[in-house]
């Protein structure tokens, strides 16, 4: 029998299990390991943030950079707060930047708010950096004590050592040397700070040795540092005197002026009334230094002067451009190659300008197109306001019946008359001086010279300008005039002694007056103090010496009225437009008192005149009453003589306005009804026979005086 077994049931093949891939979980794994590094770095940031106080942490860092940096401290007066969006930032209220220890008064800088913003990875070492930095209206005083001390000066270690942009030690020095001066904590290994940024910002300057304060307002400024280049840039505008200024600058590398050494500075300042542009290098530390090329433009002079604070109302209206190479260092400014014009007016020289002394004192060389003493030293006097019973002022001319050439008392002067613009000598106050000047022109008003030499000296507030050798009026001059503004009234002296110069038009120019001619000497030496011009003449004390030759007197012709008695014609002897007494010499000596001159020495001297005389001046009224005493001598007899006159005085008065006097003979107007009533019988031979004879005719009879009178009028 055939057992069949039974069959078995079939065995499962046994199988290898599969691996699943595992790249999810790979991404997984990195994400979960970001995510715990992340909430790792979150934790320990949440933990500084909240465990180690960072608010006062970052106050307290800041106050130790500022007191390392600059020796100052930092007090914070207000509240304090932090905020995580959308930066990290830490702000704090009433901050304030102590003057120096030694200085005291108010802080050198104060502002409502400084918003310090962090660098969070910065956190994480436990050295918070600050990256950004906003001080919102803050105001910053820069002080000059009267010793000289500046309440910017910070410590005298170098910056870069109290500030380390990389926290390294120099080989050879010590950590501590390094720094420079004892801290009172770490500082951080980097200075990250990448801008600051001044918001609605004051800026005050007071200099006690002057005293001097200025003030600028409104000041917008961002500042941003380059970590790649070093450079700092910065653009914003400020407001002082009223006008808005942009300002755009790039110091570069930052690191050098951090090593006391020299970085370059590109500065430009834009405003309405003018542009100013720098190019060149600056140092800091305790010997700084500014230098390069410095240009500035000016579309009207009047305006910038006007802004700049400038009380010279007399400067010409024009462009105004300066260039020149400019150094600052060692307490002193200079400007070489300087190039400047003021409308036609240039200048060229060098100067300098010394700042570190009691009063700025200002030095060197200049060459001048034009000194105008006028427009530097007078400005328009302010016209009193009129009474409201004052009679309405005198009008002159054909439309007013006013009195010709009449001013009214403070008002500006017309020609002809004393200006009442005020004296100004406010110059004088702002620096010494030594300057050498090589003029092309020196003026004051109509009067004006050509080239010369000047010195300029200026002394606490008292000037002394050395004429050494100056052309004017076709001849030379030399001399002092010296100003001066220590009293309550500016006091003005002439001390000068001209050679060959042209009387009628220096005369004309200086004092208004045209009728003396002739070519000679003049000296001067005079003193006044006034407010004004006529309150000057009116108190002017001194002596004016003159002495001319081959000149002429305008306003009569002696020699005609000679001709016209010696020929009878008794109707010529009034003066005629363009008369003129000729002379060989004029020479007198004039004294000064409180404004009236005097002379008791006159000498003229003409081929048939020899002139003396008596009288004044009044300089404040322009006036003068004068007696020459005119002595006929000899001459020649001319066709048509009836009278010989020899050895005959005539007394000449001469009086009124000075730019144009009277003429008359003194007792001539007893004479006139007389001369009218025997006129027509001049002609009479009977008449000029006595004439003859009683001034000593040919024939040895004298007539008697009565006799003559009968034959003039024909008394039988």
């Amino acid at each position: 029998m055939v057992h069949r077994m039974a069959p078995r049931p079939p065995t499962r093949p046994v199988r290898t299990p599969r691996k699943r891939s595992t790249p999810n979980r790979s991404w997984l794994g990195v994400g979960a390991y970001a995510g715990l590094g992340l909430a790792c770095l979150l934790l320990a940031a949440a933990t500084f943030l909240f465990v180690a106080a960072p608010v006062e942490l970052i106050r307290d860092r800041l106050a130790q950079q500022l007191k390392a940096s600059t020796g100052r401290d930092l007090l914070v007066a207000g509240g304090s707060s932090v905020s995580f969006f959308p930066r990290l930032a830490v702000s704090v209220a009433n901050v304030s930047l102590s003057a120096p220890p030694a200085m005291g008064g108010q802080p050198t800088l104060s502002a409502e708010t400084l918003d310090a913003e962090l660098g969070l990875m910065s956190l994480v070492g436990g050295e918070p950096t600050i990256t950004r930095v906003v001080l919102t209206r803050p105001t910053i005083e820069l002080r000059v004590t009267a010793a000289g001390e500046h309440s910017w000066d910070a410590a005298r270690a170098p910056l870069r050592a109290r500030l380390p942009l990389e926290g390294k030690a120099r080989a050879g020095q010590a950590p501590e040397e390094q720094a420079g001066a004892p801290r009172s904590g770490p500082m951080p290994e980097r200075i990250g700070l990448e801008s600051v940024r001044i918001v609605d910002g004051r800026v005050r300057y007071l200099d006690e040795r002057l005293p001097a304060s200025h003030e600028i307002s409104a000041l917008n400024l961002n500042v941003g540092l380059d970590q790649g280049s070093g450079a700092v840039a910065a653009k914003g505008s400020f407001l002082w005197r009223g006008q808005q200024v942009g300002l755009d600058s790039v110091l570069s590398p930052l690191r050098s002026l951090l090593d006391l050494e020299e970085a370059h500075l590109s500065l430009r300042l834009t405003a309405l009334p003018m542009e100013a542009n720098f190019a060149g290098s600056v140092r800091m530390g305790p010997s700084p230094l500014l230098g390069g090329s410095l240009s500035i433009k000016a579309a009207s002079a009047r305006s910038l002067f006007a802004w700049l604070g400038a009380s010279f109302a007399g400067w010409q209206e024009g462009t105004l451009r300066l260039a020149g190479s400019v150094r600052a260092a060692e307490g002193q400014i200079s400007l070489s190659e300087l190039d400047a014009a003021l409308g036609e007016a240039t200048m060229a020289g060098a100067v300098t300008l010394k700042i570190d002394g009691a009063r700025p004192r200002l030095s060197g060389g200049l060459q001048l197109a034009e000194l105008d003493f006028g427009r530097l030293l007078l400005r328009p006097a302010v016209p009193a306001a009129p009474s409201p019973n004052a009679p309405p002022p005198l009008r002159s001319g054909p439309l007013g019946d006013g009195a010709p050439g009449k001013v009214p008392r403070g008002a500006p002067s017309s020609e002809g008359d004393w200006s009442d613009d005020l004296i100004d000598l406010s110059l004088l106050a702002l620096a010494d001086a030594d300057l050498k000047l090589a003029v092309d022109r020196v003026a004051y008003k109509q009067f004006a010279t050509g080239p010369g030499n000047l010195e300029l000296a200026v002394e606490g507030r008292f000037a002394k300008v050395t004429l050494a050798a100056i052309e004017l009026y076709g001849g030379r001059g030399q001399g002092v005039v010296t100003l001066d503004d220590t009293g309550k009234t500016p006091a003005i002296g002439l001390n000068l002694a001209l050679e060959g110069v042209s009387a009628l038009p220096l005369l004309k120019d200086a004092l208004g007056f045209e009728w003396l001619e002739g070519r000679g000497a003049l000296t001067l030496a005079l003193a006044g103090q006034g407010a004004s011009e006529r309150q000057l003449v009116s108190l002017i004390n001194g002596k004016v010496a003159i002495n001319l030759r081959n000149g002429a007197i305008s306003g009569a012709d002696a020699a005609k009225i000679l001709r016209a008695v010696e020929q009878g014609r008794f109707a010529e002897l009034s003066a005629a437009p363009g008369d003129k007494t000729q002379f060989s010499e004029f020479a007198g000596t004039f004294i000064a008192t409180s404004g009236v001159v005097q002379n008791q020495d006159l000498r003229l001297i003409s081929p048939r005149l020899q002139v003396s005389g008596a009288g004044t001046v009044a300089l404040a009224q322009r006036t003068i009453d004068y007696t020459a005493r005119t002595r006929i001598i000899g001459g020649t007899q001319t066709p048509g003589t009836l009278v010989s006159i020899g050895n005959l005085e005539i007394p000449l008065r001469i009086a009124g306005p000075w730019s144009k006097p009277n003429l008359s003979v003194v007792g001539q107007e007893n004479l006139v009804d007389t001369v009218k009533q025997i006129g027509k019988n001049l002609k009479s031979p009977e008449v000029q026979d006595a004439i003859k004879s009683l001034l000593g005719g040919t024939d040895g009879q004298r007539t008697k005086p009565g006799d003559l009178i009968d034959k003039l009028l024909k008394k039988q």
